[in-house]
């Protein structure tokens, strides 16, 4: 397969929107078709080697790679409708990053804006730093989120996380902020360190897996008990497979749910050591 390298050859001082970006999953990679391909900076126009080095040639893998060095939180909307193709990003992104992805896998070593995985049905995205809010949220006038696909973010993550979530998994290894999960609709959300107020309101399906337990939940949430879920070793495995930690020995929580909501079928389950 080909290897896609982008370098940047001029300062990434104004936003660049690169939703028209994706167009590389759709064709050979070869010098005329990748350099055909346009961006916006600012408001102007331009095709992509005005603005990087693009470097193409073969490599040893069954998937093609494409490879972003230096990027900045400059730019917008990579990733959009992204599929089959493997994305690494060196560097920070902006916002928007993998908005309505379908498959493969988008990776990038520093953090993000907000909009991480708006709308996306499928695929991979992979964070090392933090996130903005609304991960898996919605875009703006839409009334549904995430829809499948995972995303493991090894940092933080801002306000409303999982915001109106209907399918996937996202999974923080580090803190979030307030108004995460509220309206999801369904979908798994795993948090291994702190979750801030007002958490799962409105929330009418799915999983909330918390490694620490809220100091408030008791009077927000009825507790129902220990319970042990079959379902975690599954859902272990197929995280394993792929970017983070989880003992798949924990199988032990405490069960949360909200039973002043006719419509909440919701769990919030608290990992027991």
């Amino acid at each position: 397969m080909n290897l896609l390298t982008l370098i940047p050859k001029v300062k990434l001082d104004e936003t660049i929107d690169f939703k028209n970006f994706s167009l590389v999953n759709t064709i050979n990679f070869n010098s005329k078709k990748i350099n055909s391909i346009h961006i916006m900076r600012g408001n102007k126009k331009i095709k992509l080697n005005e603005v990087f080095d693009i470097k193409i040639r073969k490599i040893k893998s069954s998937q093609r790679k494409v490879v972003i060095i230096t990027s900045k939180s400059t730019m917008d909307n990579l990733g959009y409708e992204w599929q089959d193709d493997h994305l690494e990003v060196v560097g920070n992104v902006g916002s928007f990053l993998g908005q309505k992805m379908k498959s493969g896998f988008i990776g990038v070593t520093g953090s993000c804006k907000s909009f991480l995985g708006s709308k996306m049905i499928g695929g991979e995205i992979s964070i090392n730093g933090n996130a903005g809010s609304y991960v898996g949220g919605p875009s703006f006038g839409e009334k549904f989120g995430m829809n499948g696909g995972k995303i493991f973010i090894k940092g933080n993550a801002d306000q409303y996380l999982g915001y109106m979530m209907r399918r996937g998994l996202i999974n923080v290894e580090g803190n979030v902020g307030e108004f995460c999960a509220n309206n999801i609709i369904a979908g798994t959300i795993i948090i291994k360190k702190k979750i801030g107020k007002n958490y799962c309101s409105g929330m009418k399906r799915g999983s909330v897996i918390l490694y620490k337990k809220p100091k408030n939940i008791n009077i927000l949430y009825k507790s129902c008990g220990i319970h042990e879920l079959n379902f975690f070793s599954v859902l272990v495995r197929n995280i394993v497979e792929s970017r983070t930690r989880i003992n798949n020995k924990m199988l032990t929580f405490e069960k949360f749910v909200n039973c002043n909501s006719d419509s909440f079928f919701g769990e919030i389950l608290i990992v027991k050591n």
